[in-house]
């Protein structure tokens, strides 16, 4: 069931990105040579990204990596806040004892 409805959206997507390619040729954005483009290349790399996303992602895997990116923000973000408020500190107290 949710393999299909991940190809369905998939496929919505390729039309999609078919149908800007079409507006692109015509208003000269992109050259005939599909294969010489950027915009084309990128298109086709994230369609492989998704794919293989597709097949190895479950919820499981989204989880951990959330949950690790959050302990890592957390970790960062303690640190950042730790010496910014150190030296808001040593502010204070410089700006008091003037």
């Amino acid at each position: 069931m949710i393999s299909n409805l991940i190809l369905l959206y998939i496929f919505l997507i390729l039309m999609l990105l078919e149908y800007l390619l079409n507006i692109l040729v015509n208003k000269k954005f992109i050259t005939e040579n599909y294969h010489e483009s950027l915009f084309v290349k990128i298109i086709i790399t994230f369609v492989y990204i998704a794919i293989f996303f597709r097949t190895i992602m479950t919820w499981k895997l989204l989880w951990q990596i959330i949950f690790i990116l959050g302990m890592m923000m957390f970790i960062i973000m303690f640190f950042i806040f730790s010496i910014r408020g150190y030296k808001d500190i040593i502010k204070i107290i410089k700006s008091k004892n003037e």
